[in-house]
């Protein structure tokens, strides 16, 4: 869907601080609209293509099913922004405020999110494979059930985020905060959580085939029946981390694990102290199949 043309729009725009051109069959592609102060505006399936928004103000402006491919918002304010079906591809966020965003259900393939605001976003069934997130804040966000695959969320902070069935394949969280997160059966095929803090995170049935570990800290994290067939653990601290008779650890970690750890009912386990550890060579790291 395109906006209609009419001088009601025109004067919006112009209002807005758009650059005066031909509209070639309502097309607004290309259009500048640096600085714009769009907020509170209705842009329900507008496109949006290739716009220049950078420092634009569209706090609680509802772009809903807009086609928005290639568009520049570094630095736009978004609060409450309803982009909910909207379509971001290879779109250019980077230090966005997408503050308490709506966005379920976007298409945000290959966009750059860097450093992007968007704490308690609602991201429910959001589409971000092969997006970067470097140094975003997605604290107490609500990511159920996302494509993340490739994704990388170096640096960031997923504090308490809701991440329940999404999908993270081959993520790269590289020292990323994901202290208490929720990761009930979340899919983390292969992705590299090098130095991550899980520290409190719920990965109950999680998938972590092939998940590198290593130098990460799970005190207190939450492994039961989460599935870690060929994990890589070196210096991994495993202190205080409940698992059950259904967990799958990598070869010859189940034992060790078993020797260090206290059962606490219903077949469920906790791993003592500081030795929970893995820093010695007597389990050496598994390579990814």
């Amino acid at each position: 869907m395109r906006i209609q043309t009419s001088s009601w729009w025109t004067r919006v725009l112009l209002a807005a601080g758009a650059q005066r051109r031909p509209l070639n069959n309502n097309d607004l592609r290309n259009t500048d609209l640096r600085y714009a102060d769009m907020s509170g505006t209705d842009l329900r399936g507008v496109d949006l293509s290739f716009v220049d928004l950078t420092s634009a103000n569209l706090a609680e402006a509802n772009l809903s099913q807009a086609s928005m491919t290639g568009v520049q918002l570094s630095r736009a304010d978004l609060t409450g922004v309803n982009l909910t079906e909207a379509v971001l591809s290879r779109g250019l966020l980077v230090n966005a405020n997408l503050t308490r965003a709506i966005m379920r259900n976007a298409y945000v393939f290959h966009a750059d999110l860097s450093l992007a605001n968007m704490t308690k976003a609602r991201l429910t069934g959001i589409t971000l494979r092969d997006s970067v997130l470097v140094g975003a804040n997605l604290t107490d966000a609500y990511i159920t059930g996302a494509q993340l695959q490739g994704a990388n969320f170096r640096g960031a902070s997923l504090v308490r985020a809701d991440l329940r069935r999404a999908d993270l394949s081959n993520a790269r969280l590289v020292d990323a905060d994901v202290q208490a997160a929720f990761l009930v059966d979340a899919r983390l095929r292969r992705a590299s959580l090098v130095r991550a803090n899980l520290i409190q995170a719920n990965l109950v049935d999680a998938d972590l085939r092939g998940t590198n570990l290593r130098g990460a800290i799970l005190n207190g994290a939450n492994l039961d029946g989460a599935n870690l067939d060929g994990a890589m653990f070196a210096h991994t601290d495993l202190s205080n981390v409940t698992w059950s008779e259904q967990t799958v650890w990598p070869d010859r970690l189940g034992e060790v694990m078993l020797a260090r750890s206290v059962q606490i009912g219903r077949g469920r386990y906790r791993v003592q102290g500081p030795e929970g550890r893995e820093a010695d060579a007597t389990v050496p790291p598994v390579p990814v199949s």
